[in-house]
């Protein structure tokens, strides 16, 4: 019985075509795997609240309240401070990133988990002085150029503070915090009672 040409030419180089096609898959696995394996599983960072705690009768933080939405551990997450706008409209010069910590913990580098909320110092509250002669502070909730005026501490009158939120295996995005102060005990955002409004970059 003669075999066909087709017959002949896959029987002669049919082992060396899947060799082919096993090498190719292989190689597709060793350079996209570990990207296909991880679309099932994201991290999704949300700023769901801002809220104030009065620490001691001279120190009320306001932290904001993050939360991870996704099916996957959000890593190394970070936020930085990048840009302040004062009195509404002059942007601050010379302002450095300044990284935020995380409450309770101290540092600016964490992993959030699914389902997971977490808190972030944004803003210190300070009294200091006797009563009668009391002076008022807000600092920005970080560890670094605490004494520092242009890099640590909101102005009085309407600002708009910048943040961004860095992680590891997860999408960045940016914020705005607007905020209101006169320069005394009142500290609110945009409407009295601490309704505080943000929002993200692309909005």
């Amino acid at each position: 019985m003669e075999t066909t040409p087709s017959g002949n030419f896959f029987l002669q180089y049919g082992s060396l075509i899947g060799t082919i096609i096993a090498s190719i898959t292989a190689l597709g696995i060793a350079i996209w795997g570990r990207w296909l394996r991880s679309l099932p599983f994201r991290p999704e960072l949300k700023i769901v609240d801002l809220i104030s705690r009065n620490q001691t009768p001279s120190l009320n933080l306001w932290r904001l309240v993050i939360k991870n939405i996704g099916n996957d551990t959000a890593k190394n997450v970070q936020v930085d401070i990048i840009e302040v706008v004062d009195d509404g409209k002059k942007l601050r010069k010379n302002f450095l990133p300044l990284p935020l910590r995380w409450t309770h913990l101290d540092k600016e580098c964490r992993d959030i988990l699914p389902d997971q909320t977490v808190y972030l110092d944004l803003f210190e509250h300070i009294n200091r002085g006797p009563l009668g002669n009391m002076q008022h502070f807000v600092r920005f909730g970080t560890r670094y150029a605490q004494e520092i005026q242009h890099f640590c501490f909101l102005n009085p009158g309407k600002s708009k503070v910048k943040i961004k939120l860095f992680q590891e295996n997860g999408v960045s995005f940016e914020t705005t915090v607007d905020t209101d102060w006169d320069g005394t005990l009142l500290f609110d955002a945009k409407r009295k009672g601490g309704n505080w409004l943000w929002r993200n970059k692309n909005e």
